[in-house]
């Protein structure tokens, strides 16, 4: 069974009603939610995200954040800095190291639906000239620092599952052929 996404920082918070996992005191809530799927007789895992552009400040309680200053969703996205990106990525690990200690048998790093890690490899969200805009390579840098720091937490046993947003059905947008590239 695997959990919806959960927020790994209260920036990325989609919904009122979406779970966090954004803080060490979530992981008693979180270790009961893994317990009564494990005595319904099934494996646990948690998406973890951050819902990027389709934020709402009303939601998330700042300005929406993404990989470039646009207009993406609803209301006007900030581009992130490079401090706030390497920042993301530890809260990703941190994520992964809460769905852990909660008992969870895997995690799913959520990269599809137009959430932050999707924006960062899709041309139509991404506009960014630095390190992580334009090629391919660079589209997809988030995500795969994403990947390396979760894997570091948890080692090359624990399954860590990547929910990838292969193709954008835009012109202009990320492709399929991308994606197998990046895969």
């Amino acid at each position: 069974v695997i959990v919806e996404h959960s927020y790994v920082d209260l920036g990325g918070r989609f919904t009122a009603t979406q779970i966090g996992i954004h803080d060490d005191a979530l992981i008693p809530g979180l270790r009961k939610l893994a317990n009564v799927i494990h005595d319904s007789g099934s494996l646990a895992a948690i998406q973890i995200n951050h819902s990027g552009g389709k934020c709402l400040q009303a939601i998330c309680g700042s300005q929406p954040v993404g990989p470039s200053s646009i207009k993406y969703w609803r209301e006007p996205t900030r581009g992130l800095k490079i401090s706030e990106i390497r920042s993301l990525i530890q809260k990703f690990g941190d994520a992964t190291r809460r769905a852990v200690e909660a008992g969870f048998d895997a995690v799913e790093i959520h990269a599809a639906h137009g959430w932050l890690l999707n924006e960062f490899a899709s041309r139509l969200t991404n506009k960014r000239a630095d390190q992580y805009g334009g090629s391919l390579e660079n589209r997809f840098r988030l995500p795969m620092e994403v990947i390396r720091d979760v894997r570091k937490r948890v080692g090359e046993e624990y399954p860590v599952f990547f929910r990838l947003g292969a193709d954008d059905f835009t012109l202009g947008g990320l492709t399929i052929e991308e994606s197998k590239t990046m895969a």
